[in-house]
């Protein structure tokens, strides 16, 4: 199986950035979504986040390919851990190596969803609902 965060380890000619945090949006978190905030590096154009489910990176795909430093993933797993990194891109199309990997378990917690549905989730459990 590939391993892209080893590859750009080998391969990357500049140097990595690093993952600040990984933060849910502030509305309506379902566990399906979430900002990866990247701190800034003079000379890159864009920045690639990757995410694994293997904690060595193996299997990575490139999810977000943007300017921003702290763009919104989004189509993951809730409650499955999941392995990010980073790199960027400058003006002349060279890549970084990968920043460490970060590894996040996205949780549900979006109440409504449940209360909507009629259901009762874990948001409403024990709420004597």
């Amino acid at each position: 199986m590939p391993n892209p965060h080893a590859e750009f380890l080998l391969k990357g000619v500049r140097n990595r950035t690093k993952i600040v945090k990984c933060h849910p949006p502030e509305l309506e978190y379902d566990a399906t979504r979430i900002h990866v905030s990247i701190k800034p590096v003079e000379g890159a154009t864009r920045y690639q986040v990757w995410v694994s489910t293997e904690a060595d990176g193996r299997a990575a795909r490139a999810l977000i390919d943007r300017a921003e430093t702290d763009p919104l993933v989004q189509g993951l797993k809730p409650h499955l851990p999941l392995h990010f990194f980073v790199t960027y891109t400058d003006a002349q199309g060279r890549t970084s190596k990968p920043s460490a990997l970060r590894k996040t378990l996205l949780k549900d917690e979006f109440p409504m969803k449940w209360a909507s549905s009629g259901r009762r989730g874990p948001a409403l459990a024990g709420a004597g609902l």
